[in-house]
């Protein structure tokens, strides 16, 4: 006995060391990390940690939101007090012996029981399946909690470290001096990830809300008495999205604020401002913040702001960028005119007062130039700018923009020049218009080429129809007709052709005018060359196609001689071109080519268009830029639409907000970080070419909100047992809509609708299900959780489809399971445990629920059957008949057959008799009443009489007897019939054993047992004559069920001694076998 107890306590000291639990294993004992100082490394622990034998416990959180299964194994807790805003978590995999391979982490906030989630990670790279994690907006003393975590159910040893994010220039003592450019502005990088702010940091009054949570610290010294400061900085390197800034002098705890910026604008969420008043030297102090509490990286740069380039000889040099737009701050105050500068055509008024200069270096032979910087850094509200080409003393006027935009207040300049010399040096000439000075912004890009000018001879290089351009040419040079076609009334080929297109806008009445300038033959055609599907370009007629395209043509017009006279050719009157038939409407959408004709190729004489009509591009057209943008996310390209009207005749730029810029029609453009963004899109009208081209600009600014790319992060429930609905939701914010694109690996949708499903497999197994959102032009990574589908219990029932008698009870028994539940319980005892007695009264259904130790449920059904052995129903107040086969006065003194008199059980429901208009009731000898069925004839209606609603179900041993008393006049008891039916159409015949025998007189007999009726809810049972003039009374009908009597064979049988025998029972259903030597006591043999 001493053996054994020593080999069961080694066993159990051996065991118990090899399934010890952390002593991390719960948030209650959560281990206290450390937080290495920013300055400092880390470092493994002495001893590795470990999530081996670790396990769940009910107070564990939800599976944190990004971790792939969402699905806690073997999780351990540890808990760190920052001593900064910020923090980074890293996981590593130990040395040595079982290395965790795979972890994850989440952090919380609260206490244990009432964690909040705070921040998450699964991997750090595709790469590293170790976690990197930054954590920001702590609060310095607070307890924060981390679990670890072993991805898809793996253990081992890991490494984990919590370490300080801070910055150098956290408070005011330790600001960082940044270098001043004069009259250039580059920014360096910073953060204020970690910083916190103490108790004497100013509180700048501009700040909204007015809260100093994140800020940093910077100096400069000014070298003039202004400043720009700017943070307005955008890329991936700048992920703080909106600043605050304040500028203060004194020194650190005597600091007094002289200026302060929160936004530049609205939509311009960083910061962008002058400070001025300021003494060259001195030392200031500048502190910067992420507006309600944000952190992340950003640029900052100060600048000088320094008159150097008051003449030309001075003149600063700009970069030329392409696709970008931005600025530093210059000025033209204290700036004057001297006698050497050029007048600027454009300018209203033409005196220059307060001019400064700029050159650039050409790289392309188009470029664009842009003052249109507005914020508080920018002052000079109304600018006027000249270019030209040459050198100083010598300069060459090329082109000039008084305002974008007069009319609509549009006051600074943004214009483009074609044609330069790449390689040459051009001059730019910036004043305040009306002797108006302050701070500006000036920017020179490359913008594309515009292909050369081509002759509009043909309809492949038709110029658009511009409407803010009107034509009217005084004199034309002769172009040469290039065309395979002709227009069908044209008497010959084209001449000399001038060709136009434009789009239909509106659906609507169309014409138009030709006028010749001096007296000349001018033809015209009308064409359709709308793009048929599939057609990129404008569908040009072809000598096949040119009947049918054409809707117009004139060549010689009755009206003045052809236009000798200079009268116009007018193609409006309705619906004709002078006496030729044209299209009197156009459909919008569809593409239009006007055709004009000059038959004399010598003259110069010119000529003017005009469009009139309600689908006409109509002349004179206020140009209004608008556009619309779709939905969009960081790194998501956004789609803008330019719905300016006669867009494709102007000329774009477009500003993104972001200091970059494009000339396309419909550009795209794809932000690098979230905020709300000003674009503005300016559209230019040009009229001519060269220096005496006139242009018309106009411009809109629209803001544009950009998302952080939504994460796909979901929820499922698991495990769930088979066709049992897993709820598979988003937990992500709200997104305003966006298609929820989710693989469910089988599932079926039985519940629910786009962001959160109700999901049910049919099988078994491990399940995958992913998700992808899709918003506007974004779209998250596909994320992937794991649902598993448990198998159902087989639950079994014996014995199947038993059948008892009635009042007797039976035990079943369920297997398959580990618990049951068993319905109904108004005659199952007990209702739970795997054997139970059942007793019903009638045939009725016994169903039972197991429980399987996975905790999924399945059913078994059975019916049970009920032999009855009572009456169905009976007409009669005293005993059945008797078996009798002669003439007996028991049944002609017994009650009357009467609907009052039937007696019934439950099973038979509400029976009634039917008799037909020829069975009466007879009054016998004796004074009682019985069925009188006499058929003097057997045509329609059938004399009968017939028993109703009859419910036989599970009764079936069924035995109809009656008493049959027959007339006198009957010759044989063979004409009558018995008949049953279960639907009242058709009737099935029943045999009389006795009644053939009946001899010819007239008596009572007794009829029966008569079998073969079914078990069915609505019996029916007739009796009928088959021939006219019959005479039968029918009394004392009962129906029973008698139980059925068991047989066993053989029977009789003698065996020797020590033998044995199988004896086989039938005729039930169950059995029950008693005797010496009798084995089993159950079954049928």
């Amino acid at each position: 006995m001493k053996f054994w107890i020593t080999i069961l306590i080694a066993l159990f000291a051996a065991t118990g060391a090899f399934a010890q639990v952390p002593v991390n294993d719960n948030c209650a004992t959560a281990t206290l990390l450390p937080v290495v100082p920013a300055s400092g490394t880390c470092a493994p622990a002495a001893i590795p940690y470990t999530n081996i034998n670790a396990t769940t416990v009910t107070t564990d959180p939800a599976a944190p939101l990004c971790w792939a299964p969402a699905t806690i194994s073997h999780n351990v807790w540890f808990r760190f007090v920052p001593t900064t805003s910020a923090v980074s978590i890293t996981t590593s995999a130990a040395s040595g012996a079982n290395p965790l391979t795979n972890s994850q982490i989440a952090v919380y906030s609260g206490t244990c029981g009432t964690l909040t989630e705070i921040a998450c990670n699964e991997n750090a790279s595709l790469t590293n399946l170790h976690t990197s994690l930054t954590v920001t907006a702590l609060v310095p003393g607070n307890t924060y909690f981390i679990m670890v975590d072993g991805n898809t159910n793996l253990t081992g040893n890991f490494d984990i470290c919590v370490k300080a994010i801070s910055q150098p220039n956290d408070n005011c003592a330790n600001a960082i001096a940044l270098p001043v450019g004069n009259n250039v502005c580059v920014a360096d990088s910073f953060s204020n990830v970690g910083a916190t702010s103490v108790a004497t940091d100013p509180m700048p009054t501009c700040w909204t809300p007015a809260v100093v949570n994140h800020n940093v610290w910077f100096t400069f010294v000014p070298g003039s008495s202004q400043v720009q400061i700017n943070t307005n900085f955008f890329g991936n390197s700048y992920t703080l999205t909106n600043t605050q800034v304040a500028v203060f002098s004194g020194s650190c705890g005597t600091l007094t604020q002289i200026a302060c910026n929160e936004d530049i604008a609205v939509g311009s969420t960083q910061s962008q401002f002058l400070v001025n008043g300021l003494t060259p030297g001195a030392t200031y102090y500048i502190m910067v913040d992420g507006n309600n509490n944000m952190q992340g990286s950003f640029g900052i740069c100060v600048q000088n702001i320094l008159l150097t380039n008051d003449n030309c000889a001075g003149a600063i040099t700009l970069p030329v960028t392409s696709g970008s737009c931005n600025s530093p701050v210059f000025t033209n105050v204290g700036a004057t005119t001297v006698a050497t500068d050029p007048a600027a055509t454009c300018f209203v008024p033409t005196a220059l007062s307060n001019s400064v200069w700029f050159s650039f270096t050409a790289t392309s032979t188009s470029i664009e130039i842009s003052t249109n910087f507005n914020g508080p850094a920018f002052t000079l509200s109304n600018t006027q700018v000249a270019l030209y080409s040459g050198t100083c003393g010598s300069l060459t006027y090329l082109a000039c923009e008084e305002d974008v935009n007069t009319i609509n207040g549009l006051l600074k300049n943004n214009f483009q020049v074609h044609g330069l010399t790449v390689g040459n040096t051009y001059y730019l000439l910036v004043d305040g218009n009306d002797n108006l000075t302050g701070t500006f912004g000036i920017c020179v890009q490359s913008i594309p080429t515009p292909p050369p000018a081509t002759p509009n001879n043909t309809c492949e290089t038709a110029n658009p129809y511009n409407p803010l351009c009107p034509i009217n040419f005084g004199t034309v040079v002769s172009q040469p007709n290039n065309t395979t076609w002709s227009p069908t009334c044209f008497g010959t080929n084209i001449v000399a052709p001038w060709m136009y297109t434009f789009t239909a806008t509106t659906s609507g009445t169309f014409g138009f005018v030709v006028t010749p300038t001096t007296p000349v033959d001018y033809d015209v055609a009308f064409y359709n060359i709308t793009p048929v599907p599939g057609q990129a370009i404008n569908n040009c007629p072809t000598p096949a196609t040119v009947a049918s395209q054409q809707l117009g043509c004139n060549f010689s017009g009755s009206t003045a001689g052809n236009g000798v006279t200079g009268v116009g050719i007018n193609c409006n009157n309705p619906g004709l071109c002078d006496t030729n038939p044209l299209a009197s409407s156009v459909i919008a959408g569809n593409t239009y080519l006007i055709v004009i004709s000059r038959w004399n190729t010598a003259s110069t004489a010119g000529f003017a268009l005009d469009l009139f009509g309600t689908g006409a591009p109509t002349s004179g057209l206020t140009l209004n830029p608008s556009f619309n943008a779709s939905a969009a996310c960081v790194n998501s390209p956004v789609q803008f639409t330019n719905t300016t009207p006669g867009a494709g005749a102007l000329t774009h730029s477009w500003n993104f907000g972001d200091n970059t810029t494009s000339t396309a029609i419909n550009p795209t453009h794809t932000y690098t970080a979230a905020g709300t963004y000003a674009v503005t899109l300016t559209s230019t009208s040009t009229c001519g070419t060269g220096p005496s081209a006139v242009t018309t600009s106009n411009s809109v600014t629209n803001f544009v909100t950009i998302s952080n790319s939504p994460q796909a992060n979901f929820s499922v429930e698991t495990p769930v047992c088979v066709n049992q609905p897993s709820t598979v939701y988003y937990t992500g914010p709200s997104l305003g809509g966006g298609n929820y694109v989710w693989g469910l690996d089988g599932g079926t949708i039985v519940g629910g609708g786009a962001d959160s499903l109700e999901v049910a497999w049919a099988t078994p197994g491990t399940k995958t299900v992913t998700l992808q959102i899709i918003l506007g032009s974004c779209s998250t990574t596909v994320n992937t959780l794991l649902v598993e589908v448990l198998p159902l219990p087989t639950v079994t029932l014996t014995p199947p489809n038993p059948a008892i008698c009635s009042g007797q009870s039976i035990n079943l028994t369920a297997t398959g399971a580990v618990s049951y539940s068993w319905y109904p319980g108004t005659f199952v005892t007990p209702t739970t445990g795997d054997i139970v007695s059942v007793s019903p009264g009638t045939p009725d259904t016994v169903t039972v629920v197991g429980t399987a130790p996975n905790g999924c449920t399945n059913t078994a059904t059975t019916p049970i059957g009920v032999d009855v052995f009572e009456l169905v129903f009976f007409e009669t107040m005293g005993s059945p008949p008797v078996a009798a086969t002669t003439t007996t006065a028991a049944h002609e003194g017994s009650n009357s057959f009467d609907n009052d008199q039937l007696l019934m059980t439950a099973l038979a429901a509400d029976i009634r008799s039917v008799p037909t208009q020829q069975s009466t009731g007879y009054t016998g000898a004796s004074g009682g009443n019985y069925v009188f069925i006499n058929f003097n004839n057997i045509g329609n209606p059938v004399n009968q009489f017939q028993i109703e609603d009859i419910n036989t179900i599970g009764l079936n041993n069924l035995e109809l007897s009656f008493g049959l008393r027959k007339a006198a006049v009957a010759s044989n008891g063979t004409q009558l019939a018995l008949e049953y039916s279960t639907d009242g159409v058709s009737y099935t015949a029943l045999s009389f054993p006795a009644l053939s025998t009946l001899p010819g007189s007239a008596g009572w007999y007794y009829i029966g047992p008569v079998t073969g009726l079914p078990a069915t809810p609505n019996l029916r049972i007739r009796w009928r004559n088959t021939v006219g003039n019959m005479q039968f009374l029918i009394d004392d009908i009962t129906l029973r069920n008698p139980w059925s009597a068991p047989t066993i064979t053989p029977g009789g049988t003698v065996i020797a001694p020590g033998s044995s025998i199988t004896l086989t029972a039938s005729a039930a259903a169950l059995y029950s076998w008693s005797g010496p030597g009798v084995t089993p006591a159950n079954g049928s043999g």
